[in-house]
């Protein structure tokens, strides 16, 4: 199984020294509120919990790096949803990597859905989605936290216990190349898409505004 505190693991696309893509292996299969549909009538938007647009407090947090491709995936996903009008329920947040810090930002919410690239394999395109579970023991390091870690935090310092997901985009292309380092490849930019499209179906938002300089399509 990929660990996340192993920047050797093959599996995983490195960023910058430390910061790896989301294995999915290490997540519940998508969660059961997700509508379920046969494959030939599904599409992308029938991924998205019921529970995300049910007027619940929800934060998007974004992780990635920018200076590496398409594992910059996260951090534009947040970047697009930033040029709309959002509800007051509706939270964004965006970081290289987890610190603990991000505990108490997401203590203020009853979802939180952490937003990634992914390389593995099997991954659907454009997104998939898992539940996340806190940690059974809480670990860190000076540079970075496991999403499960975040929450065992949230849970042992503020008694908060949000529901947290994992939206996983499958990226392809994760090489640091000196003047392109932020565009993305083909197949990244479509999930993007294809995830953002989702996004502002489901919560009834207005499209992404096609002139925001933000890669997007």
């Amino acid at each position: 199984m990929p660990n996340d505190d192993d920047p050797t693991s093959p599996s995983l696309a490195p960023s910058q020294s430390t910061r790896l893509s989301t294995p999915l292996s290490e997540f519940p299969s998508p969660s059961p509120e997700i509508p379920a549909k046969t494959p030939s009538d599904q599409t992308p938007s029938d991924r998205i919990p019921s529970e995300w647009t049910s007027g619940a407090k929800i934060i998007f947090f974004g992780i990635g790096n920018v200076g590496r491709q398409d594992d910059g995936l996260g951090i534009r996903f947040i970047e697009n949803l930033e040029t709309l009008p959002l509800p007051s329920h509706i939270g964004l947040e965006a970081n290289y990597q987890l610190n603990a810090e991000d505990a108490l930002t997401i203590s203020s919410y009853d979802i939180v859905v952490f937003v990634d690239a992914t390389m593995a394999p099997q991954a659907k395109a454009p997104f998939e989605i898992r539940s996340v579970q806190p940690s059974v023991e809480v670990s860190f390091s000076t540079h970075a936290m496991s999403m499960g870690s975040i929450l065992a935090f949230c849970q042992q310092l503020y008694n908060k216990r949000p529901k947290a997901y994992l939206l996983a985009m499958p990226g392809t292309g994760w090489e640091m190349t000196a003047g392109l380092s932020e565009i993305m490849s083909p197949a990244a930019q479509a999930n993007l898409k294809g995830a953002l499209d989702s996004i502002t179906s489901a919560f009834r938002l207005p499209p992404i505004p096609p002139s925001t300089g933000i890669p997007y399509a």
